[in-house]
């Protein structure tokens, strides 16, 4: 019915045509004269006129007609890109549900028993927060970072801790573009036995957390690391900008061409060592044990209520203020105060304090009753209220004290605890 009725305008042309053209057949003649009266070329000129109406139908009738395929065609058009649509939705449906059933597959995988399923699923996770960020990064994000705060809480014993799930976790977290710029909570996590190398972290929360035993070439941005501890850790080539390092605690790790860049920065570090490196803000209420600092530079902020004793500093420029601090029982050579010093011991300071080879309880004991001597030091700064004279044994007690204190505390190797020589309370 409906393509009969979108053709009318056609049958309508063509009565008219059929009437103009009985008209003309049957009465031209009176047509002619009525129109053109008595002139000579009267038919001739109605013969045109009949032409020219006929002419004119037949392109309305063309007209309509490419009118109509057109539409035809639209509608067509239209039907396909529907179908298309159609399909599209179907394909996109029968996707999503082959994602989320490859997702909740990873999931369980995860609560396996047997490891290489639980790895095949750590795999499958990151492959889906690697293809579909929007859809599954944070999700992913959280179960890595959760799973990780289980399987590797510091009150795990380490034996129980499975290094092999944990190290693939934080590979797949550090490294995945689509993990390691979002927040990720590793607070109370140890991560001892990994490593972490080659990426940018931002946001990420490292409270009160073991650090792993390597860090190299890692930007860090935004990143909480209070009461961290790094024990035995390597930071090669690290950039910290705008973390927190409040409390941090290292014992026997190493910091290598890296810059520190905080507000505030406060950390304890034992027989650990610093080459090339930067501290950018303030440092205060920080203790340095038996470390050895080299070629390195304090920039940009204030320092203050730091204690570096029995400590090698070599080639070291504080381009920064100084109030009440402690050197003492140090060895300074080649280092440089260029800012404002007030208020600072150098009790026993020289350049021949010690071996730098000596253990902590070695160097202090060598010290005492040694005059200071600032040989290795230049001051080209204002500085007064500075203590440059004999290191006692109430010093050599109290420097004991605290060091065996922090080590009690915080130190994993115990056995560095030191024996005060009773001859010393004695000389009191």
């Amino acid at each position: 019915m409906y393509k009969r009725l979108k053709y009318w305008p056609i049958l309508l042309i063509l009565i008219i045509f059929l009437f103009i053209a009985t008209g003309y057949l049957f009465f031209r003649v009176e047509l002619a004269i009525w129109a053109y009266g008595e002139t000579n070329d009267r038919n001739g000129q109605l013969l045109k006129d009949f032409l020219s109406l006929s002419g004119g139908l037949a392109v309305l009738a063309g007209l309509y007609i490419s009118f109509v395929r057109s539409r035809a065609i639209e509608r067509t058009v239209e039907n396909q890109q529907e179908q298309i649509k159609n399909q599209s939705f179907e394909i996109n449906l029968t996707r999503d549900s082959n994602l989320n059933e490859q997702f909740k597959n990873a999931v369980e995988h995860l609560g396996d028993n047997r490891e290489p399923i639980i790895l095949g699923g750590i795999a499958e996770l990151n492959q889906l927060a690697t293809n579909e960020g929007s859809k599954f990064g944070e999700v992913v994000t959280n179960i890595f970072s959760s799973f990780l705060k289980s399987e590797a809480n510091i009150k795990n014993e380490e034996d129980s801790i499975n290094w092999n799930i944990v190290s693939a976790i934080v590979k797949n977290l550090t490294e995945n573009s689509n993990l390691n710029k979002r927040h990720v909570d590793l607070s109370y996590t140890n991560l001892f036995g990994t490593k972490i190398s080659g990426c940018e972290i931002r946001d990420w929360n490292f409270y009160k957390c073991n650090l792993p035993k390597q860090i190299s070439l890692v930007k860090f941005q935004n990143c909480n690391f209070d009461h961290s501890v790094g024990f035995l850790t390597k930071f090669i080539g690290v950039h910290w900008k705008d973390c927190s390092f409040n409390g941090v605690f290292l014992e026997n790790s190493r910091i290598i061409n890296s810059n520190m860049d905080s507000n505030s920065i406060s950390l304890t570090a034992i027989d650990s060592d610093i080459f090339s490196g930067k501290f950018f803000g303030d440092l205060t209420n920080s203790h340095f044990f038996n470390c050895d600092i080299k070629n390195s530079h304090f920039e940009n902020g204030f320092f203050s209520d730091n204690k570096i004793v029995g400590t090698n500093i070599y080639n070291t420029h504080f381009d920064i203020d100084l109030m009440s601090n402690s050197f003492s029982a140090s060895r300074l050579n080649k280092v440089k105060f260029n800012g404002y010093v007030s208020a600072t011991e150098f009790k026993g300071v020289h350049l021949n304090m010690f071996n730098p080879r000596s253990n902590f309880e070695k160097k202090i004991k060598s010290g005492i009753d040694k005059d200071a001597l600032l040989l290795g030091v230049t001051f080209n700064g204002i500085h007064k209220e500075m203590v440059d004279t004999v290191l006692t044994s109430l010093d050599g007690i109290e420097i004991f004290n605290l060091y065996n204190k922090i080590v009690e505390s915080k130190a994993f190797l115990k056995n560095k605890k030191v024996n005060i020589p009773s001859e010393w309370y004695n000389e009191i």
